[in-house]
């Protein structure tokens, strides 16, 4: 009987309390054009030819700056990366995800690499010291080349 009650009272709540949410979960979702109309786009953005995701390399300062533990992790990960073997990419692997449908044998691989790319880049600006240079060239020959690794 309680429960009864605890229901019919939980439905009463919801029918006064719910109208009162209406124009926030049913109303019509503000597009991105609505909030941010194309005249006001150039007031907000920074113009392409100012924008730089990351500092130049020569600017040693901004790249000094970098938190020292995030520096440290990005090092310690490059220099595993470079005794790690470039994973092995074969055209075979292309051809089941063409085939089949698996992408995962051929894209965990390739997510890889570029991982490995990524790391190697940033810790050669973080450092500018030529010690991952080669390995980079290396993981741009792979990427480009889509070639087994050496």
């Amino acid at each position: 009987m309680k429960t009864k009650w605890q229901i019919l009272l939980l439905a009463l709540l919801a029918a006064v309390w719910f109208p009162s949410l209406q124009p926030f979960c049913w109303a019509e979702n503000p597009s991105l054009a609505n909030l941010y109309p194309k005249d006001k786009l150039a007031e907000m953005l920074i113009r392409r030819d100012q924008w730089r995701p990351f500092p130049v390399m020569s600017d040693r300062a901004s790249w000094k700056s970098i938190h020292p533990s995030v520096r440290e992790r990005i090092l310690r990960q490059a220099e595993d990366y470079l005794t790690e073997p470039i994973p092995s990419l074969p055209a075979t692997l292309y051809l089941q995800y063409k085939r089949i449908g698996n992408r995962d044998n051929y894209q965990g691989p390739w997510l890889e690499r570029r991982m490995m790319l990524n790391c190697m880049v940033l810790a050669e600006c973080l450092e500018a010291k030529g010690r991952f240079l080669d390995r980079i060239a290396d993981l741009i020959w792979s990427r480009v080349f889509f070639s087994r690794s050496r």
